[in-house]
């Protein structure tokens, strides 16, 4: 998803006059549902996609210490306290690994998303949160991340952002990473991710989500570009739970 702040000025009508800046630096995380876009084209799918959408909205709706507002089929959680500390964040990006693993487990789908820093201009029409509008810098870049450096199904950070996490808290250890794991994007990019395996812990929950995996991996075997995502995410979840078998249709591949 493109998200262009001018057009969105445009779009939404915004009045300078009634709108807050906020310059104070925030957290902000961008998550949608991977391959959502590609499933609108089937027009008889529309009933299940908005049932699916509404169970994705309300999955990360509840997650106390952010604010979260819905943007078309992605949802921007924001972290804006002003005094952060390790633990807290590390706490933030635990919730949504779980709440990530929740959504899979319950739907069937896979979340792909950005993390970024930046500060937001808003306006408020009423009291609802409905009729307030958000324009963020936080937001553009969260989504931008998502689109250019997060290949995988997998809510991710670059090295820019992740130290300037650190400089929100006050820190200079280059080897605090807030419980984030790493890996590479297709380019060789070095990213920082939120690991939701690391909240897979029965028997039950794995094989329910490596045979979700195999699904997934089968579905789009002639769509390339997702494809490879499914099948990162398979060798990936293999090698950290020593999963030792492959259906037929896998055997003789190389993943």
């Amino acid at each position: 998803m493109e998200l262009s702040l001018n057009k969105l000025f445009e779009q939404k009508k915004i009045n300078p006059e009634n709108t807050i800046l906020s310059l104070n630096k925030s957290i902000f995380v961008w998550i949608d549902i991977l391959g959502f876009s590609d499933a609108l084209e089937k027009e008889s799918e529309y009933k299940t996609l908005s049932d699916l959408l509404d169970s994705f909205r309300r999955s990360f709706y509840d997650i106390e210490v952010c604010e979260s507002n819905r943007i078309s089929d992605g949802i921007i959680l924001i972290l804006k306290q002003r005094n952060y500390s390790c633990d807290e964040i590390e706490t933030l990006f635990q919730k949504i690994g779980e709440k990530q693993k929740e959504f899979i487990l319950e739907c069937s789908h896979f979340i792909r998303g950005g993390i970024a820093v930046g500060s937001s201009y808003e306006e408020q029409r009423d009291c609802r949160k409905d009729h307030s509008y958000l324009i963020s810098s936080g937001l553009a870049k969260s989504v931008k991340i998502e689109n250019s450096k997060i290949d995988w199904p997998i809510i991710g950070i670059d090295k820019q952002n992740l130290e300037e996490i650190r400089d929100l808290c006050r820190i200079e250890n280059e080897k605090e990473f807030f419980g984030l794991s790493k890996c590479f994007n297709r380019k060789g990019g070095l990213i920082y991710f939120i690991d939701f395996m690391n909240h897979v812990q029965n028997n039950q929950d794995k094989e329910k989500i490596i045979n979700i995996l195999y699904g997934k991996v089968k579905e789009f075997h002639d769509n390339p570009k997702i494809h490879l995502k499914y099948v990162w995410l398979l060798r990936y979840y293999r090698e950290r739970f020593e999963c030792k078998n492959l259906p037929e249709t896998l055997k003789g591949v190389i993943i």
